[in-house]
């Protein structure tokens, strides 16, 4: 007898909507579209992390930031 033997091993979970890009992505590819989208993706997501905007301020430092407080509520809250 195995000794992991899942009830629904084969059976599409609705948590993972995620897979549908494998059905997708051919499609942007077959179009050239895949590397315009992706290209000018992460250009700007490159832009809005270390290019100073309002306040003159980069996102990267005050997203660190934002992340470590959240840590620090979640370990005060899982203490309690």
């Amino acid at each position: 007898m195995p000794l992991h033997t899942p009830a629904k091993a084969h059976r599409f979970c609705h948590h993972h909507y995620w897979h549908l890009l494998w059905l997708v992505w051919p499609l942007f590819y077959l179009g050239g579209w895949l590397i315009e989208t992706v290209g000018s993706s992460m250009a700007l997501l490159v832009k809005l992390l270390f290019e100073p905007v309002v306040l003159q301020v980069s996102l990267l430092p005050l997203l660190l930031i934002v992340a470590g407080v959240v840590l620090i509520l979640r370990n005060r809250n899982i203490r309690d």
